[in-house]
């Protein structure tokens, strides 16, 4: 069963099923030989388990996001939430961000520009990590619009073009 379990300074930890433990903004109390003791452990607020454990989980991760990243993919996924409300596994946030930025290149110039570094060939110069990869678009061959141009009537857009 998944467990979450959250500390006065804002800090939590999550324990899903499969027990890989994910902690984040505990104050460390004392190191010693090399191992970290967190103050956290003696301040916790509450634990939370099951499907409401995993649905506030996510809601820190996803809170965790800039806020235009967090209006971008509720603008691509409406129905985020009411989808996680009703049990639903959902994606990292930050795989979300990126999924709503390849839905919408594949719109093209709709809500997308061109990548100004490879023309929008989606590749550049040669490098023995990542090939030709651009660097600037990550292949998909489309950037986001300048900040300015990230405006409501161009969210609105988005949201009624996926709902």
């Amino acid at each position: 069963m998944d467990k979450l379990i959250l500390y006065k300074q804002g800090g939590f930890e999550w324990i899903p099923e499969s027990g890989t433990c994910y902690t984040a903004n505990t104050i460390v109390d004392r190191i010693e030989n090399g191992v970290t003791y967190s103050k956290a452990d003696t301040d916790i607020v509450e634990v939370i388990e099951g499907v409401d454990a995993y649905v506030r989980y996510y809601k820190i991760r996803f809170e965790a996001l800039e806020d235009w990243v967090k209006e971008i993919v509720l603008s691509v996924f409406p129905n985020l939430f009411m989808k996680l409300e009703q049990g639903d596994e959902l994606k990292d946030p930050n795989v979300l961000y990126n999924l709503s930025i390849n839905k919408m290149a594949k719109e093209q110039d709709k809500f997308l520009r061109k990548c100004t570094r490879c023309g929008g060939s989606g590749h550049h110069s040669y490098n023995q990590i990542d090939g030709t990869v651009c660097f600037k678009c990550g292949g998909v061959k489309y950037i986001l619009p300048s900040k300015s141009k990230m405006n409501t009537k161009w969210l609105e857009s988005i949201k009624n073009y996926y709902k």
